[in-house]
C-alpha cells in the first residue's frame, strides 16, 4: 500500500516542479474548476471500479486534486490579499483544509465505509461536485470578461 501511495507523492512532487510554468496566465476559477472535475472523476472512478489497477492509476490524479486546489489557494491568497494579511490567510487555509475538513470528512467517510467501502469514494464524490460548480460560478463572475466571453 505504500508504494502505491508513493504514486501520488510523485504526481505531486511533478506537479509542483513545473506547476509555475503550466498555470502561467490560468485563472485560478479554471484552476478550481480542474481540481474538483479530477477530484469528482478520481472518486467516481474508484467507487464504480473498486480494484488496485484503478487505485494504482488514480494516485496521479492526486497532483490534481490536492495539488493544483492548494497552488489555487495560494495564488488566491497572494493575489487578494495585502503583504500583511498572507501569513493570516495562510494559517485560516491551512487549518480549514489541514483541520476542520480533513477531521469532519474523515469522521462522514469512515462512517460510509463501515455501510460500505465503495460509499465512501461515492461520498468523497458528492461533497466534491458542488466545488465544480463554484469554479464555474467564479469564472462566470469574474473571469469571462478577461477572456472574450460575453454577458
Amino acid at each position: 500500500m505504500g508504494v502505491i501511495l508513493n504514486i501520488a507523492v510523485l504526481s505531486e512532487i511533478l506537479f509542483f516542479t513545473f506547476s509555475d510554468r503550466l498555470l502561467k496566465g490560468k485563472s485560478i476559477s479554471f484552476m478550481f474548476m480542474i481540481a474538483a472535475g479530477a477530484a469528482v472523476t478520481r472518486w467516481t472512478l474508484l467507487f464504480l471500479f473498486p480494484s488496485t489497477p484503478v487505485f494504482i492509476f488514480t494516485q496521479i490524479f492526486h497532483s490534481l486534486t490536492y495539488g493544483l486546489t492548494h497552488y489555487a489557494f495560494m495564488r488566491l491568497i497572494y493575489e487578494e490579499l495585502e503583504s500583511k494579511g498572507i501569513p493570516a490567510g495562510q494559517g485560516v487555509y491551512t487549518s480549514l483544509e489541514m483541520g476542520l475538513s480533513t477531521a469532519t470528512l474523515t469522521f462522514i467517510g469512515g462512517s460510509l465505509y463501515d455501510i460500505s467501502p465503495g460509499s465512501a469514494f461515492l461520498g468523497m464524490a458528492v461533497v466534491v461536485a458542488p466545488c465544480l460548480v463554484l469554479g464555474g460560478w467564479m469564472y462566470w463572475k469574474y473571469d469571462r470578461v478577461a477572456h472574450g466571453v460575453l454577458s
